[in-house]
């Protein structure tokens, strides 16, 4: 009888490590894992307000709350006077590119928290996408 709970309490405890060292690589993963977006104004927006214009793009980057003069958004309260990169920061994300030429910036932002921010953008009419990278088979 004693053999027998002693094999029982053991697979236990090995079952038990296994779904929290699991579990612990899921979340580790999910941390680690870092989201690509490009950020831009919509094609109908780059096209009329910004191709040509640096200096539109610069002031929206710099500075959110300038989007009104260029296109129909609602700043939330939280988002106003702040710039792209600020954003991105309460995001826990980086602008590693700015293009001012092309009117688009490249963002780095955990996977955990990417769906927020991107919904925050597109909140405020900004086009999000995520950056795929495809790296070819190597043989």
């Amino acid at each position: 009888m004693r053999k027998n709970l002693i094999i029982i309490a053991s697979v236990l405890i090995i079952a038990i490590v296994l779904v929290v060292s699991t579990t612990k690589l899921t979340w580790d993963y999910a941390i680690t894992r870092r989201a690509k977006l490009e950020v831009s104004p919509t094609l109908e927006v780059s096209e009329t307000r910004f191709f040509n214009h640096p200096e539109a793009w610069t002031e929206v980057f710099n500075n959110v709350s300038s989007i009104p003069k260029y296109w129909n958004a609602d700043i939330p309260a939280i988002l106003g006077g702040r710039s792209m990169p600020n954003i991105v920061q309460m995001y826990f994300g980086e602008v590693f590119l700015n293009n001012a030429d092309y009117a688009y910036c490249y963002i780095s932002v955990h996977s955990f928290t990417s769906q927020f921010l991107n919904r925050t953008l597109t909140g405020i009419g900004l086009c999000v996408i995520d950056i795929v990278y495809v790296h070819p088979n190597r043989a």
